[in-house]
């Protein structure tokens, strides 16, 4: 934030006019003080600045998130997310969002970001433990996790098509043959 911006946000702290010195030292110290907290606090950004050294193991792991941890957990480990409502964390910036269900994570959706609309401001850019991200081919899904337990498609939307791995909670949309969306389903942990 330039100067002039914090000179209009707060004002100049006063002058030693009608104090002695070290009252002013004081209030100097107490303004300058206030002024970072007003700067630091305004800043929500997520710990992470790129989506790219995020390691997803399936079945255990999307990088520091795995299956059981709270909503707290994940602002922990994530920060806090560009928007948010009682179900769902949005990383705009990061190309993915995570889906609570009762205080617990339960997806995350990562998604390319030219073909949505919405909040989503880039493309996710991590990748499975196999190397397998957005943009990746149906031929390395397959060589990677063998041959799907279920795969949708529409007639409607020839070129889009769903491979579900449900043992391993992973979803891939492919849409001409390359991943669209890839979503990490936690399995709920029973005590």
């Amino acid at each position: 934030v330039s100067p002039a911006i914090l000179s209009v946000i707060i004002p100049h702290p006063p002058g030693p006019t009608n104090m002695n010195a070290p009252t002013a030292r004081v209030r100097t110290a107490l303004w300058v003080m206030t002024a970072f907290l007003l700067i630091s606090g305004c800043s929500k950004k997520p710990h992470l600045a790129s989506s790219a050294s995020i390691v997803i193991e399936p079945g255990v792991s999307f990088g520091p998130i795995h299956s059981g941890l709270n909503l707290q957990q994940v602002l922990d480990a994530l920060g806090e997310p560009d928007e948010r409502n009682e179900h769902e964390l949005k990383y705009s910036n990061l190309g993915f969002s995570v889906e609570m269900k009762t205080n617990v994570v339960h997806t995350i959706n990562c998604v390319e970001a030219t073909t949505q609309t919405g909040s989503i401001k880039k493309s996710f850019t991590g990748h499975t433990k196999e190397g397998i991200g957005i943009g990746s081919s149906r031929d390395d899904i397959v060589k990677a996790y063998g041959e799907p337990t279920e795969i949708e498609s529409s007639t409607k939307t020839p070129d889009i098509e769903v491979l579900r791995y449900k043992p391993l909670g992973l979803f891939f949309m492919l849409k001409e043959g390359k991943i669209l969306n890839l979503s990490v389903i936690f399995q709920t942990q029973k005590p």
